[in-house]
């Protein structure tokens, strides 16, 4: 049962992740805030990201017998992965803006 808790863990990071990067090539010239809406939001963000925190999510529930902490370490790096791919946007944004 770990095991699938693993490939969930992983698998809720990367959507995670990659619906950060849907999200930034659909807002290429502005900012993106980090926790309000943004200017345009497609839908195929918002169902990756429902997507990788559902798996995030119930990776907890299959790894929650015998892996104690881990659960929500992994969870915290697949926001901590969100938050890092929209900071480097909006840092790129604001330097080529000058």
């Amino acid at each position: 049962m770990h095991v699938i808790g693993w490939i969930l863990a992983g698998t809720g990071s990367l959507l995670s992740a990659a619906s950060a990067v849907v999200l930034i090539r659909a807002n290429p010239g502005s900012k993106v805030p980090i926790w309000r809406r943004a200017e345009h939001v497609p839908a195929a963000s918002t169902r990756t990201l429902i997507l990788g925190s559902g798996c995030a999510i119930f990776s907890a529930m299959f790894m929650a017998d015998g892996q104690k902490y881990w659960p929500i370490v992994l969870y915290t790096l697949a926001v901590g992965a969100m938050v890092g791919v929209i900071a480097a946007h909006n840092w790129w944004v604001r330097r080529s803006r000058g």
